[in-house]
């Protein structure tokens, strides 16, 4: 259950697993294809406590730094 409580590290639930791709387009696709467009570009992200703000920003973290000239890095400390 230490998975699915809202304080564990999204971090350690993508690498074990526990986070599945959707198969339609998903935020992170989409944060990461404005972000390759306009690199210089800005966002928010809002939703409430548990929604998934953090995992999806560190999946589309991933699919940014796959694009090639642009570097995104996780500040989480």
């Amino acid at each position: 259950m230490a998975a699915f409580e809202a304080n564990a590290d999204p971090q350690k639930a993508i690498v074990r697993g526990y986070y599945v791709n959707q198969p339609q387009k998903s935020l992170a696709d989409t944060l990461a294809n404005r972000v390759a467009l306009r690199p210089a570009s800005t966002h928010i992200l809002a939703g409430g406590i548990g929604s998934g703000k953090t995992t999806q920003l560190l999946v589309a973290k991933d699919k940014i730094n796959e694009i090639g000239d642009t570097y995104a890095h996780d500040l989480r400390g």
